[in-house]
């Protein structure tokens, strides 16, 4: 009786902190979703290179390099380190001119001495990083090249959307739902560069000699490190978002969502960084928690099934709360996103334990 008793409380407590959090997203989701405005001018328009890393990118280096070429800006070079099993690089090498260098990646190379290579054919004023699955967009980059031209900043980063096509697939929704709500509350300056979306200077690049490390995962989140340790600030603009291809398979998503986890944890260790480092490894512990507390079951009874209950509980009604946000901003969030989010909710605690499991049995590299 007394476990029954408890459940309700508990049940009234999380909807309660949850109808008084969505009065807040409400008011937020309406000033994000009105933050419009056209295009800037640009004072002047530097060269600009981006550098991209491809392996085993055959399903998307033609769109990626098309998206590139579709661009207008005036003065802009592609430098595309390409290589992989399957056919990667000959499929990028059809591409190469006048605006596009392609360079073979090597076995082993990996993403960070692929990049450096990347940087020594460049002769843009401007570096501007991307992923290969992402597509190009004028206005993403124009936002980025503004506060760098027009404001004197040194770096800045975006956020990112799925492809179009992906826009009505539930996991992909849920996945969207969950970064547009984590960055929704970013100040100007953030601590840190979206690889796949992100422009800096090349003086503070070069400054902080982050692609002559060997840094085996988070390259963007070593060099943005590495510029916050050099006092540069990174500029986040909300209104520069490209479209990337979501994972909408479960295993290659764990993989990606362990791996951004432990860099985090990793990198912030290396920078001293402790608050980020606390709450990515108590963000490990819950998730180790929520996998790990089935098995008290025969041995506490209904009390571990209940706060095992309540956890997921509390864990589902954030995320229909941070579905409803997103569709509010104006993002296209399809029925069957709510009706699955108690199983992706589930799924991202999972992530979370296997991401301090990997930590504790030393496979904090694994990619």
């Amino acid at each position: 009786m007394l476990t029954l008793i408890f459940l309700f409380l508990a049940l009234c407590a999380v909807l309660a902190y949850n109808v008084y959090r969505w009065q807040q997203d409400k008011t937020l989701a309406d000033r994000l979703r009105e933050k419009t405005s056209s295009t800037p001018r640009l004072s002047q328009t530097p060269k600009v290179s981006v550098l991209v890393a491809a392996w085993n990118e055959q399903d998307c280096i033609d769109a990626h390099i098309c998206s590139f070429l579709a661009l207008t800006y005036p003065d802009i070079e592609l430098i595309l380190c390409a290589g992989g099993t399957d056919g990667t690089f000959e499929c990028a090498r059809q591409y190469a001119g006048p605006k596009v260098v392609v360079l073979e990646q090597q076995q082993g190379e990996g993403k960070q001495r692929a990049l450096a290579r990347c940087l020594e054919y460049a002769s843009g004023e401007i570096i501007y990083l991307i992923d290969a699955d992402c597509l190009y967009d004028e206005n993403a980059l124009i936002r980025l090249l503004d506060v760098l031209v027009n404001e004197n900043e040194v770096a800045a980063t975006g956020r990112y959307s799925p492809l179009q096509e992906q826009r009505e697939n539930a996991f992909a929704s849920n996945q969207w739902a969950v970064d547009t709500y984590a960055r929704a509350r970013s100040g100007k300056h953030v601590g840190g560069l979206i690889g796949r979306n992100a422009a800096l200077t090349r003086l503070s690049l070069e400054d902080t000699e982050a692609l002559k490390v060997d840094v085996p995962i988070g390259t963007d989140q070593y060099l943005s490190k590495l510029l916050l340790s050099r006092g540069k600030q990174i500029r986040y603009v909300h209104e520069s978002m490209v479209a990337t291809q979501y994972h909408t398979n479960i295993r290659p998503y764990l993989r990606q969502q362990s791996r951004w986890l432990r860099n985090i944890i990793l990198h912030g260790r290396h920078f001293g960084a402790q608050e980020e480092v606390m709450s990515a490894e108590l963000k490990c512990a819950i998730g180790m928690t929520a996998v790990g507390l089935p098995l008290l079951f025969p041995l506490i009874g209904p009390i571990a099934i209940a706060v095992w209950l309540l956890g997921l509980i509390f864990a589902s009604v954030n995320r229909v709360r941070y579905l409803k946000f997103s569709q509010r901003c104006g993002q296209v969030t399809p029925p069957r996103a709510f009706l699955s989010a108690p199983l992706y909710a589930l799924l991202d605690l999972y992530t979370l334990a296997n991401a301090g499991w990997e930590m504790i049995l030393g496979r904090q590299y694994r990619w």
